[in-house]
């Protein structure tokens, strides 16, 4: 009496393996996808950064050279200086937020959309 099919044993060694192989594949392409999209992200990060610290000092430059000629920041109701910023050839609207419209101090914030980098 047979009770051992060697055709059905090889296909199923042959299925199991594959199984294996394509999950141990799969594995590796979502590291290496993985891998890239973070690489991709940061910067995409860095460069919105350095882009956003390099309107914050054209602003402080003009900024400067307008408190030393008496000028008060030119402020609209709700607080917030309008300043165009050009680096590289890429043109962004800056708001810049003050803290307080009597003397111009306080928390000052920074309202920059660097989404157009991405």
């Amino acid at each position: 009496m047979k009770i051992f099919n060697r055709r059905g044993s090889a296909l199923m060694q042959v299925m199991v393996m594959g199984s294996i192989i394509a999950a141990i594949i799969i594995m590796l392409m979502r590291f290496a996808i993985g891998r890239t999209s973070n690489m991709l992200k940061t910067k995409r990060m860095i460069s919105s950064k350095a882009y956003a610290e390099g309107c914050i000092a054209q602003y402080n430059a003009i900024a400067v050279e307008r408190a030393l000629d008496g000028v008060p920041p030119l402020l609209d109701s709700n607080n917030v200086e309008t300043f165009t910023c050009t680096i590289d050839g890429v043109t962004t609207e800056i708001g810049i937020k003050w803290g307080s419209t009597t003397t111009g101090l306080g928390n000052i914030e920074f309202l920059i959309d660097t989404t157009q980098l991405d």
